[in-house]
């Protein structure tokens, strides 16, 4: 069996409107880390999916690159059941503190797209979902 793939998902028109905003910034080099359907437990500090995410950037930054924000869109899978929805803006405020704490920038922009609620199968609203885990540095929240 093959690899898994790696999509650009947003992040590739979400950046070609930063450049049309900002040109000064004159590239962006994207450093996809999404793993679809996976819930936010997959993101602390400690599991495969953080992992993967950190050694990721660490390998971005080694060759010369610099971080300057993290674009995240996740959530889904953490929407379908109350329990994990409450939970889930405490789970991602730790993420977000491990994720700046690892990468040594305490001052990273993280931009969240956000779900504004979730409709499981049967069309019922579960749960309107938080706008966004932390705000200390500023989290931008998009729409989705």
């Amino acid at each position: 069996m093959g690899q898994p793939v790696t999509r650009i998902g947003p992040a590739m028109p979400f950046s070609k409107r930063i450049l049309e905003q900002n040109p000064k910034y004159g590239t962006i080099e994207l450093v996809p880390c999404a793993l679809n359907g996976s819930s936010i437990s997959r993101w602390q500090r400690g599991r495969d999916v953080y992992g993967n995410m950190t050694a990721r950037a660490e390998a971005a930054v080694k060759n010369g690159g610099k971080i300057e924000a993290l674009l995240w869109w996740q959530g889904g899978a953490d929407s379908d059941n109350i329990d994990k929805a409450h939970k889930y803006k405490e789970d991602l405020t730790k993420s977000f503190q491990d994720i700046r704490a690892d990468l040594k920038l305490p001052e990273l922009l993280i931009i969240q797209v956000v779900i504004l609620y979730w409709i499981d199968p049967r069309g019922t609203v579960v749960i309107e979902r938080p706008k966004c885990g932390e705000r200390r540095p500023p989290c931008p929240a998009l729409g989705s």
